[in-house]
C-alpha cells in the first residue's frame, strides 16, 4: 500500500496540471474530501494540533504523535496522505527515524522545513527564524538517503520560510536555500508566504521542478487558472482552515440563542445523508453478524428508527 500511494503522490506533484489539497483536522473530514474528488490530503500540523490541544502550530507536537495521527488517516484513505513534520522534531538523526516511521505507517510524503525546533513558529506569525543553510541541507539529504533504502518515491517536501525570517536577507536567500534544498534530494521546493505574484514568480524563474506556496500573504488567493500559469504543483487555501472554526462556533452561538430546533433547520439546509457511515456501521454489523452468537444482531435498517438516522446525519 505504502509504494503504490508514494508513487501516486510523486506523479500527482510532477503533473503539468496543478491539484488542490485540503487540510483536513479529523479523519472524517478526510475521507469527505476524497468522496468529492480531492487526489491527496495533507495533515498540516496546525489544523491537527490545533483539534486537539488548542495550541497553535508552535512544534510542541511530537514526533510518536504525528506519525500515530499519521497512520490513523493512511488506514482509513484510498488516496495519498502527505504529513507536515514541522522541523522534524529535531536533527538528523530524528529525521532519519521520521523518514522509516512515517513511511511504516503508510504516509506518502512528509514537509520539513527549516526553521530552529527551539523557537519554531507558524508560518504567518512574525519573529522566526532560519537555522544555518548547511543544518538544513543535511537533514534534506539524511531523509532522502533514508527514503532510498526504503521507497525511493517517498515524497521530500523542503519549506523554506527565510522569506519573513528576521535572520535571513530575505528572497535572494530563500532562492539560494531552495536550490541548495533541491540538490540536497528535496523531490519538492515549498516557498513559505509569498507576499506578492511578482515574489513568487521570481522563485518559479529561479528554481526547477515542483514548487509550491501558501497564500495567506499573497493580496489574495490565487484561481486554478493562475497556479497553472504559474507554474504551482500544488495549492492549499489554507484561510479554510479557521473559517471551518469560525463555521462551527456560528452554529453554535445560534443553537445557544434560538435553541435546538436550529439543529434541524441545519440538517434540512445542508444534509445530504451520510451514506459512508451507513456503509461503515452495515460493515460492523456484517462482521458481528459473522463472528458472534446468532441473535446478537437484528436484521433490517442499521438505526432502530428513522429519527435515529435524522439524529445521527445520515439518510438510511
Amino acid at each position: 500500500m505504502t509504494e503504490a500511494m508514494t508513487s501516486r503522490l510523486k506523479a500527482l506533484f510532477l503533473d503539468p496540471e496543478p491539484f488542490e489539497f485540503a487540510c483536513p483536522p479529523t479523519v472524517n473530514h478526510a475521507l469527505m474530501l476524497q468522496e468529492i474528488g480531492h487526489p491527496a490530503v495533507y495533515i498540516a500540523a496546525g489544523s491537527v494540533i490545533g483539534g486537539i490541544t488548542g495550541r497553535p502550530d508552535n512544534g510542541t507536537i511530537t514526533l510518536t504523535e504525528s506519525v500515530t495521527i499519521a497512520g490513523y488517516y493512511a488506514n482509513a484513505l484510498d488516496i495519498p496522505v502527505w504529513v507536515d513534520a514541522d522541523v522534524c522534531f529535531g536533527g538528523i538523526f530524528t529525521v532519519e527515524r521520521a523518514v522509516q516511521d512515517f513511511l511504516r505507517a503508510g504516509v506518502a510524503g512528509i514537509t520539513i522545513e527549516d526553521q530552529p525546533l527551539e523557537s519554531k513558529r507558524f508560518g504567518g506569525m512574525v519573529g522566526k527564524q532560519v537555522i544555518p543553510i548547511e543544518e538544513a541541507v543535511a537533514k534534506f539529504r539524511i531523509a532522502a538517503d533514508t527514503r532510498a533504502a526504503i521507497d525511493p518515491d517517498f515524497v521530500i517536501v523542503a519549506r523554506c520560510d527565510a522569506l519573513a525570517a528576521v535572520n535571513s536577507s530575505g528572497l535572494d536567500e530563500a532562492i539560494d536555500r531552495l536550490r541548495a534544498y533541491k540538490e540536497g534530494g528535496a523531490d519538492v521546493l515549498y516557498i513559505e508566504a509569498p507576499r506578492s505574484v511578482d515574489e513568487l514568480r521570481a522563485v518559479r524563474e529561479a528554481v526547477s521542478g515542483p514548487l509550491i506556496c501558501t497564500m495567506f500573504a499573497l493580496p489574495r488567493n490565487l484561481t486554478h487558472e493562475e497556479n497553472r500559469e504559474l507554474g504551482i504543483a500544488a495549492y492549499c487555501y489554507t484561510s479554510a482552515i479557521p473559517l471551518a472554526v469560525q463555521m462551527y462556533g456560528a452554529l453554535y452561538r445560534e443553537i445557544a440563542e434560538r435553541g435546538p430546533q436550529v439543529i434541524e433547520e441545519y440538517f434540512a439546509r445542508y444534509g445530504t445523508g451520510d451514506r459512508r457511515r451507513v456503509a461503515t456501521l452495515e460493515r460492523l454489523r456484517a462482521m458481528e453478524e459473522r463472528y458472534l452468537p446468532r441473535g446478537t444482531t437484528t436484521g433490517g435498517s442499521v438505526f432502530a428508527s428513522e429519527h435515529t438516522a435524522r439524529h445521527f446525519g445520515v439518510s438510511d
